[in-house]
């Protein structure tokens, strides 16, 4: 006997969804696949940093940053962070609370 019209919208519905599971548990295993060979690229040379500066293993991490900086860039001189930078974060704009320039 036949499907119905209905029982094969049905069926199609559910492979579909069947598909769009698979097609979600690929693109996760992907994910993790790159991210997994980025960890290893990452540690890798962080391996050969130490073993050729083993200078650095010592270094807090800000001082990690700016030996990093000055053998990078040399020629650059870095800035201090402009006064709209609070907590890390740049804000846009600065404070909308600030009152030294709302005198209208």
């Amino acid at each position: 006997m036949a499907k119905s019209l209905e029982q094969q919208i049905i069926d199609k519905n559910e492979q579909m969804q069947k598909l769009k599971n698979e097609q979600r548990k690929l693109l996760q295993k992907q994910k993790a696949e790159a991210e997994k060979a980025k960890k290893q690229r990452l540690f890798n040379r962080g391996v050969y940093l130490e073993k050729i500066a083993p200078h650095i293993s010592g270094m807090s991490e800000t001082e990690y940053e700016k030996y990093m900086d000055k053998i990078t860039f040399p020629e650059i001189k870095l800035a201090p962070p402009p006064a709209e930078m609070q907590g890390g974060i740049l804000t846009e704009g600065g404070d909308e609370n600030d009152t030294e320039n709302d005198e209208e």
